[in-house]
């Protein structure tokens, strides 16, 4: 694991595992590494990097074996790199703190009642939502918002672990015209190709099926490849902050909505006949 913020994530809770495990409180272990009781919860909770000596601390009083402690310290490690980041020209116009989990993210699952999901939007589909959002966008700003969804979009196809991509959509996202039935039916045809990929799974939750728990809601569930990493919720607002949900029982009950969600759309082969479908008839409307 070679992200920083993946190796942060792992390290940290990994060490507040072993806090419980060994029945010590967040100050004992504290004072044993010689740092105060609220750096090791940041530390624990992913919020702050710990240099190597403070973790090679907390591992001796851990009493940690030769194999986990060399894995940790090379989480620590790797935790610190500052190797450049292509966001970081691109910090004025995205959540950062966002683009980081994405990005170390080993699964992306989103709940979409409204739009397209981001990492399977085309250039055309992204551009008209952000002129309607922003009428009065600069063509340089436009420009730069799409190079970095483009930028963002290639977790999915990079040859190294790319991420995995589970998708419930509402019905209502096939139809719903964004730009123009010609954008509509690229767009469609987008994710028909996109979901050749073994990494990426989209269902459709069907107009059929009613009112179901998350109608009204949307939000992208991160999941990481450490084992005691619980996971974090992203909930995009337009108005307010966005916001993110980190506690691991909060996290589990997202991630519960989403499975039974998953559970009640359709199979992924019906899902992609309807996508068809909806995709096709756009087509012919071009065309006429």
């Amino acid at each position: 694991m070679t992200d920083p913020t993946a190796a942060q994530r792992a390290l940290g809770f990994a060490l507040r595992e072993l806090c419980k495990e060994h029945g010590r409180t967040l100050s004992e272990a504290a004072t044993a590494a010689l740092i105060t009781p609220g750096t090791l919860s940041k530390v624990e909770n992913a919020k702050q990097r710990l240099n190597p000596n403070s973790v090679e601390k907390l591992l001796g009083y851990y009493d940690v074996g030769t194999a986990d402690r060399a894995r940790l310290l090379a989480l620590a490690q790797a935790a610190r790199t500052k190797a450049r980041k292509w966001w970081e020209t691109y910090t004025d116009l995205m959540p950062v703190a966002y683009i980081e989990l994405e990005a170390a993210a080993e699964q992306i699952a989103y709940l979409e009642s409204h739009l397209v999901p981001g990492l399977l939007q085309t250039k055309r589909y992204l551009e008209a939502l952000i002129r309607a959002e922003r009428p009065d966008i600069t063509e340089d700003e436009l420009q730069r918002r799409i190079e970095a969804r483009e930028a963002r979009q290639e977790i999915l196809t990079r040859t190294v672990d790319p991420c995995t991509l589970l998708a419930v959509i509402d019905e209502s996202v096939l139809h719903r015209v964004i730009g123009s039935e010609e954008v509509m039916a690229e767009q469609l045809d987008h994710i028909l190709e996109m979901t050749h990929l073994p990494n990426v799974t989209v269902q459709i939750m069907p107009f059929a099926g009613g009112m179901y728990e998350a109608l009204t809601v949307r939000f992208t569930l991160l999941r990481f490849a450490a084992p005691t990493d619980p996971g974090t919720v992203y909930i995009e607002n337009l108005v307010l902050s966005d916001e993110f949900v980190e506690n691991p029982d909060n996290v589990r009950r997202f991630a519960d909505v989403f499975n039974r969600a998953a559970a009640a759309a359709e199979p992924p082969a019906r899902s992609l006949a309807m996508i068809t479908a909806a995709r096709d008839r756009f087509g012919k409307k071009g065309k006429d």
